[in-house]
């Protein structure tokens, strides 16, 4: 068959199923019922999809979320270490500067600063009010 004489026995076919004679073509029938079937069939395999998407998001915002904890904990875990650490090292610093201090008979850094603020103290209150602004001058120079 030609795909004249095909158009002329659809259209013929289709005449008929107008006007109330004869049946409707037999392709047709069976088209529309695959199509329900195709269709039905669709709609069941998108809703499946959904559903296993929605249940794949929500395994992954747990995994997630328990990811996000254990980051937490373990950042907390090494900051504790890092404080412990430097609190440490700062002990261990001024314990060999007491030490150093101790043998080689110097004093400390803060006690000859805190030795010239108590002198100049006493100074100020003795000397006149000229004099302070000379002392101010050389103890910024």
């Amino acid at each position: 068959m030609t795909d004249q004489n095909i158009s002329a026995v659809i259209a013929a076919l289709a005449t008929k199923a107008q006007n109330g004679k004869g049946e409707p073509p037999i392709l047709g029938l069976e088209a529309a019922e695959k199509m329900e079937l195709l269709s039905s069939s669709a709609a069941e395999d998108v809703a499946l999809l959904g559903k296993t998407v929605m249940e794949v998001a929500i395994r992954i915002d747990m995994e997630c979320r328990d990811l996000a904890t254990t980051m937490l904990d373990h950042g907390q875990f090494v900051a504790r270490h890092i404080r412990s650490f430097a609190a440490l090292a700062k002990d261990v610093g001024l314990r060999n500067r007491e030490t150093r201090q101790h043998i080689t008979g110097e004093l400390s850094i803060a006690q000859p600063a805190q030795a010239e603020m108590q002198d100049e103290a006493e100074q100020i209150e003795a000397d006149p009010i000229e004099k302070h602004g000379e002392r101010f001058e050389r103890t910024m120079a």
